[in-house]
């Protein structure tokens, strides 16, 4: 992590910013960057980055894998409730799903892939 302190974060934003041009920046895995500065201090920074950047052309997409450390930015008493302007659920795919991006592909190579890449056998 690059980022030791809560003014590297608002320096890339007045960067973002400066750039004058629409930008999505992607904050992927936000518990990591939650376990790395401490619970409620991060939500509390994020909200001031992200409040400072309504009006601009900087869009901001946080993700994780962590479903209850991204639950909890929904809840009401979380410093960053209220300022999403969509909430996705991504759900990873099922085999079939999968396959259909590699149609030419045999059913044995499809399997072989999605078995390697995180997919796994029907229980």
């Amino acid at each position: 992590m690059f980022f030791h302190r809560e003014e590297d974060l608002k320096e890339i934003a007045r960067f973002l910013i400066s750039l004058k041009q629409p930008i999505v920046v992607v904050l992927d895995e936000y518990n990591e960057l939650k376990d790395s500065y401490g619970g409620k201090e991060t939500g509390s920074m994020m909200q001031k980055i992200i409040d400072g950047l309504k009006g601009t052309d900087v869009c901001v997409i946080i993700s994780g894998s962590a479903v209850t450390v991204m639950s909890e930015l929904l809840d009401s008493s979380n410093p960053l409730f209220d300022r999403f302007d969509s909430v996705l659920h991504i759900h990873g795919f099922d085999y079939l799903e999968s396959a259909a991006f590699i149609p030419r592909w045999s059913n044995r190579d499809k399997a072989s892939c999605y078995s390697v890449f995180g997919g796994s056998r029907f229980a």
